[in-house]
């Protein structure tokens, strides 16, 4: 019979020590411990996957893309169930926080407010970051300091003393204080500008230290909210989350309408393509550090720029980034024409605005580069009057037209004529409630 050899491992574990020095058993489990948001940040704690205690944060942005704000909405809600909160502001002075705060809690009762405004402290007398980890070890860890017994430090912001990318030894005296506060189980929420490339600004090595990176970016109505680094849950790229800003608190929320809509405007071509056009958008943001596209098969691209370019020119549109599907459904094989311009435009806004076309709109005219209205070829208009009475065109119908073609077309309580010089006009026309 062949005798079975058993091989004991070198340095077998007896199962009631720790086994040698630095093994994996003589470390914790390193179980993340959420700070506790309230209901209404219940979204930051979602998008994050874990706000962790002892975490490491970095939040960036361009100038009013709200990232202040986002931090002091974050700094209330803790302070408002007892949390204490640190803000090393290096750009604002205190009263200029005292009135953000004071407009985000205007909508809470006088003793939450006045908590939440008790729990949160400022300093404001740090020479740069290279005298944080001083802070942290005298006035943060040490037992009777100042700042001892904080759940939260936010630093507003890293750049906020002019720090250059070059500076290696300064961003290292941060990257410490980072590290203390850490190891204590105190999380730490930093805040950078973005560069004019929208790159974060600072070091290649800026955004290693940090458990998560999150990115506010701006659009119109919107704040989109990007994670591409995350330790303690998923990171966000391809879908970030759209943030509106209420006008009155200025606090961020998420948008009801957040994801991508494919909008539908209607044009008339003349009876050779079959009658009534559809064109077809979606609008939405670019993949996370990458350029805007535009994606429209079958139809002329410089033109489709060149619009595009034009609606940007309209106050408060901010199309940058943004990735574009356009398709047109012209009946019978027929091709994209000029006067189809402003059904195109009006299905990009719509898209880019999260509010439908009204399903009786039907837009006729050209666009100039200079967001005017153009004429249309006449025999298109003639050949629509007609039409308008064989049920080819579902009734009621709103013509949004230029001047000129107004006075070539019939008009009754089931066709409503509406003259149109620009763009901003059809808009208007369009959701009258953005006047």
């Amino acid at each position: 019979m062949e005798q079975q050899t058993v091989i004991q491992p070198k340095h077998a574990s007896t199962g009631t020590g720790d086994g040698p020095a630095n093994s994996l058993l003589r470390f914790g489990s390193g179980k993340v411990t959420p700070l506790s948001l309230s209901p209404a940040m219940t979204w930051f704690g979602e998008v994050v996957g874990t706000f962790a205690r002892g975490g490491c944060y970095l939040l960036a942005g361009a100038p009013g893309s709200r990232k202040s704000g986002l931090a002091m909405q974050l700094a209330l809600d803790l302070a408002r169930w007892g949390s204490r909160v640190l803000i090393v502001a290096t750009e604002e002075p205190a009263a200029r926080l005292r009135e953000r705060a004071g407009r985000m809690t205007s909508h809470w009762s006088p003793d939450e407010a006045r908590l939440a405004l008790s729990n949160l402290q400022v300093e404001t007398n740090i020479v740069g970051v290279e005298s944080l980890p001083a802070l942290v070890g005298r006035n943060i860890l040490t037992p009777g300091g100042a700042y001892h017994g904080i759940d939260l430090l936010i630093l507003d912001s890293i750049q906020g003393h002019g720090l250059p990318s070059s500076a290696s030894g300064r961003y290292e005296k941060l990257y410490e204080a980072t590290r203390l506060c850490g190891s204590a189980g105190l999380t730490t929420l930093l805040i950078s500008h973005v560069t004019k490339r929208n790159e974060i600004a600072g070091p290649r090595a800026l955004e290693h230290n940090f458990d998560c990176v999150l990115v506010l970016k701006r659009t119109m109505s919107h704040r989109m909210l990007f994670v591409p680094k995350n330790r303690h849950g998923p990171t966000v790229l391809r879908d970030p989350l759209p943030l509106v800003l209420d006008p009155v608190s200025l606090v961020l929320n998420p948008a009801p309408h957040g994801r991508a809509m494919t909008a539908v405007a209607r044009t008339w071509l003349g009876t050779g393509t079959g009658g009534v056009s559809e064109l077809q958008c979606s609008v939405g943001l670019a993949s996370f550090g990458s350029r805007g596209k535009v994606l429209a098969p079958g139809m002329p691209r410089k033109e489709i720029e060149q619009l595009i370019a034009c609606i940007g020119q309209m106050p408060g549109v901010e199309i940058g980034d943004l990735d574009f599907a356009i398709h047109a459904r012209l009946p019978g094989g027929g091709r994209y024409h000029h006067a189809a311009g402003l059904a195109l435009a009006m299905s990009l806004l719509s898209s880019y605005l999260q509010r439908p076309v009204p399903k009786e709109n039907l837009y006729l005219c050209e666009i100039d580069l200079c967001t005017n209205v153009r004429n249309v070829p006449v025999d298109i208009v003639v050949e629509l009057g007609p039409e308008l009475y064989t049920g080819a065109i579902d009734l009621p119908v709103r013509l949004i037209v230029p001047p000129d073609a107004a006075a070539l077309l019939p008009s009754d309580k089931d066709i409503e004529l509406l003259p149109c010089k620009s763009l901003q006009q059809a808009m208007h026309l369009t959701w009258p409630e953005l006047r």
